[in-house]
């Protein structure tokens, strides 16, 4: 089963550059982990320091020692989107992880910031985990299928 995702719809990329002028609203922004996205959920996960954060991640069979196991890897390696304020990242990033770059751009000799709007973020998480379902629906219809 092949899945696409897109990201980014033709309005997405017309407003998700912005230059942080409020450090303090919060948006989805695109960064990097540069494959350490283990560290980095760990981190972002936190209880006491963590942020929101989305992985996009697609399951996947390889063998371990003569056996077939799942595993939950990135779709797309490095990438890690984070929900919070400019400010709050900062503060993380210096206090608890450094490695987390934000994804940025120079535009008009200005520095900005690649982010993703609110709705765009919520419905690419959906179509990720209903990615997810459909894979493990099919799986057990097909279990069911090769038992009779």
């Amino acid at each position: 089963m092949n899945h696409e995702y897109v990201l980014f719809s033709k309005n997405t990329c017309q407003n998700s550059m912005v230059n942080v002028l409020d450090k303090d609203k919060i948006l989805w922004y695109v960064m990097r982990v540069y494959k350490n996205e283990n560290t980095a959920e760990d981190r972002l996960s936190n209880e006491t320091y963590g942020l929101e954060y989305f992985i996009p991640k697609q399951k996947v069979l390889r063998t371990v020692k003569g056996k077939k196991v799942f595993f939950m890897v990135p779709v797309i390696h490095s990438l890690v989107f984070v929900h919070a304020s400019h400010q709050k990242i900062v503060d993380f990033k210096h206090n608890y992880y450094y490695d987390l770059q934000f994804v940025t751009w120079k535009s008009g000799g200005e520095l900005v910031y690649l982010t993703v709007p609110d709705e765009d973020m919520t419905n690419f998480i959906k179509v990720c985990k209903q990615a997810d379902e459909e894979v493990h629906f099919y799986k057990n219809q097909r279990n069911q299928q090769g038992k009779r």
